[in-house]
């Protein structure tokens, strides 16, 4: 993700990319890993938190041109390198969050759009207890325009979501994005919320308090309360 360090930072990006957000860190620079070792460091030592969420690694088979992935992978690295490798900084992250506070919660969700190969892997990253995807529930609209679905139905990740973490023996985690809900979708967020919640049983599951850009967020916010309430 952007930050104003990795701006001010060019030996820590990935050569030449430039996304729609800005720079992008390669995961495989020291300087980027020591950084944010650091952060979170001061992030544990100054906060009572007690978990971590790991949000839906992106770009994580970017193949970067960075002088210490050549180091490591050699001159044409693979996709599946990058996968490995962005295990591997995850890997050393949550080892080193748990060295700090070795009582933390920590999750990592992943996005379905990713590759069997890293999800299945990545979850069994050393020191995790939740693993899962994260998903919709109803049509979204960014900017006011006609509400359409924009990420796929939660629904549809949840074998993969317990084939996943069986195997890692970790417990199942989902995150329902109810956010950006236009009002005249709202309807169709309640029935197949109830519906979810009715069929499936996750061990961690997660919504939003008062999502973000909801256009009613009093009435989503009730139905995500009253629907929780009722079934756990």
């Amino acid at each position: 993700m952007p930050s104003l360090w990795l701006d001010q930072h060019p030996e820590a990006q990935v050569p030449g990319y430039l996304g729609w957000s800005g720079p992008m860190a390669c995961t495989e620079s020291k300087v980027f890993r020591a950084w944010i070792a650091e952060f979170m460091t001061a992030l544990l030592n100054d906060y009572a938190i007690d978990g971590i969420i790991w949000d839906e690694p992106k770009s994580e088979g970017l193949v970067s041109a960075h002088p210490e992935t050549i180091s490591k992978f050699g001159a044409s690295p693979t996709r599946q390198n990058m996968e490995d490798g962005f295990i591997s900084f995850l890997s050393e992250l949550t080892a080193h969050c748990r060295s700090i506070r070795p009582d933390l919660t920590i999750t990592l969700f992943n996005s379905a759009k990713s590759t069997e190969y890293f999800t299945s892997n990545s979850v069994r990253i050393p020191g995790l207890d939740y693993a899962g995807y994260d998903g919709n529930l109803c049509r979204q609209s960014f900017f006011h325009e006609k509400p359409k679905w924009h990420k796929y139905r939660l629904e549809s990740v949840y074998d993969r979501t317990l084939a996943e973490c069986r195997a890692a023996k970790v417990g199942t985690f989902a995150l329902v994005e109810n956010m950006l809900i236009p009002r005249e979708a709202i309807p169709e967020y309640r029935d197949n919320l109830a519906a979810f919640l009715k069929k499936l049983r996750f061990d961690h599951l997660a919504l939003y308090y008062y999502a973000h850009n909801n256009e009613d967020p009093e009435t989503v916010h009730k139905i995500t309360r009253d629907l929780m309430q009722k079934n756990l």
